[in-house]
């Protein structure tokens, strides 16, 4: 059964409403200017950076040859995820190119994610203890659903984007 584009305005409204996003764009939007995509990804992923007080957190995906993946098209591409985090060290400092003392950022990679080629597993390596663990996914349990509301500048289009979170479970 297909499911109708008012649906699924009203399931992001009810979900953007709970993150303080804006839904300006959706009650705008038509059918005409709003490109819907969707994603089946593990649910340990996060498209957008989560911020904690100074500190964010944030994903980036890379391919099989370990190039970052600026614009995913198809997550099942993905080889591998590395969570960063990042804050600024309000203790250290650094002079900028004017000569001004400015607090030093710091970024670094906090958990990895690799696909193991050929299965349906991943291997999770936890920094700095460098814990591993190896999980099974399951495509067919979606545990959640995010949606991100995006605005092409060039031809003022908006696109959703509907993340759903698979089942990752570690094997024992």
């Amino acid at each position: 059964m297909p499911i109708m584009l008012s649906q699924v305005y009203a399931h992001v409204s009810a979900q953007v409403k709970n993150r303080n996003i804006r839904t300006k764009a959706l009650i705008n939007a038509s059918n005409e200017a709003t490109a819907i995509n969707s994603y089946l990804v593990p649910e340990f992923y996060f498209f957008t950076e989560r911020k904690n007080g100074d500190t964010s957190f944030e994903f980036k995906c890379y391919d099989y040859r370990d190039s970052i993946i600026n614009t995913v098209e198809q997550y099942d591409s993905v080889h591998f995820y590395s969570l960063f985090k990042s804050f600024t060290d309000s203790a250290h400092t650094y002079k900028d190119s004017n000569g001004q003392k400015k607090l030093l950022p710091v970024s670094s990679i906090i958990k990895r994610y690799d696909r193991i080629s050929g299965t349906n597993k991943w291997m999770t390596i936890e920094y700095p203890g460098n814990k591993y663990v190896e999980l099974i996914e399951d495509k067919n349990t979606i545990i959640s659903t995010d949606t991100v509301i995006l605005l092409d500048p060039i031809d003022d289009k908006r696109i959703l984007k509907i993340f759903n979170h698979y089942k990752v479970t570690p094997l024992k």
